[in-house]
């Protein structure tokens, strides 16, 4: 059963800032991380290149770049090289729009729509309403981990926040075209992919325009196509890097990463559950508005 406070504070603050504050007390999460040891930076263990099965969590970054002293930066990863920033775009959640990339007049006033632009320091966060959550907001906007389980047609991706799964087709079917969707648009999208060398490229069309990129709140247009590129790096290791296109919205391709990800093992590392529900949500917002909800009693009216 998904843990009421600590998922959602993570919706909130972006999990930089949540990292640090809920690591203490967050059940779910500490219960992930016990007993657990950094990864070595390579392993000496064999591994099949075309195996990506197992459960994999992004390594840790990118930092608060006010905390490394980089006050020109919002966000830098762990060798505290800056990463991305888009200038008048809030801290919170994680961006995926580098500097050079800029949003089209439709893009930006539908950002500004949500909010005034705030991301998840806003109220328009649609997780915050429990909608589905997508790629690639799901596998850089949270720190829980997902799975990978392969078939001879499909490759399975499945997501602990917000217990989210999404289908790979690998049957060598050819991408279809938009109009050909037979369900259209989607929140995870008609996703196909195939290897290329030691590549798992996979490409993605048809996901709904309701659904955000990253938690700054960056929109996308339903014209919007992702490719995802997976490499193991060895036994312990995968990375991943994800180009986007999107003409309607934005005035570059660009492609985000690589970022590096970690083999979870043993009984600590199985996935949870982690949804969002609506009775949650509610408890948590009355927690945030209601001191007696957190345990702090009001003073008395007759109090001197």
């Amino acid at each position: 059963m998904r843990m009421p406070n600590p998922n959602r504070g993570w919706r909130l603050a972006g999990w930089v800032v949540v990292l640090s504050a809920l690591l203490s007390f967050s059940p779910a999460l500490h219960a992930q991380n016990a007993g657990q040891k950094a990864p070595a930076a390579s392993s000496s263990k064999s591994y099949d290149p075309h195996d990506l099965s197992g459960v994999w969590m992004r390594e840790n970054g990118p930092l608060n770049c006010s905390v490394a002293g980089m006050a020109n930066c919002s966000m830098c990863d762990t060798t505290h090289t800056c990463v991305t920033g888009t200038p008048g775009v809030p801290a919170g959640g994680y961006n995926i729009v580098p500097d050079q990339v800029h949003m089209t007049q439709w893009a930006h006033d539908r950002w500004m729509s949500q909010d005034t632009g705030k991301g998840e320091s806003g109220n328009d966060d649609p997780y915050d309403h429990c909608d589905p959550l997508n790629v690639p907001k799901l596998i850089y906007g949270y720190i829980h981990p997902f799975s990978l389980v392969q078939t001879p047609s499909a490759t399975y991706q499945m997501f602990e926040e917000a217990h989210v799964w999404r289908v790979i087709h690998t049957d060598g079917r050819a991408m279809p075209k938009m109009e050909d969707l037979p369900f259209g648009p989607t929140y995870q999208g008609t996703a196909v992919g195939h290897w290329d060398g030691d590549k798992f490229v996979v490409d993605t069309i048809g996901i709904r325009d309701d659904t955000w990129l990253d938690g700054r709140g960056h929109v996308h247009s339903d014209e919007l196509k992702t490719e995802e590129t997976y490499r193991r790096l060895d036994h312990d290791h995968i990375e991943l890097s994800i180009t986007l296109n999107d003409p309607k919205a934005y005035d570059h391709v660009w492609t985000f990463g690589p970022r590096k990800f970690d083999l979870k093992e043993g009984p600590e590392w199985e996935m949870q559950e982690s949804y969002c529900t609506w009775g949650e949500q509610q408890r948590f917002n009355q927690s945030q508005t209601d001191p007696t909800a957190q345990g702090v009693q009001p003073p008395r009216a007759d109090a001197k």
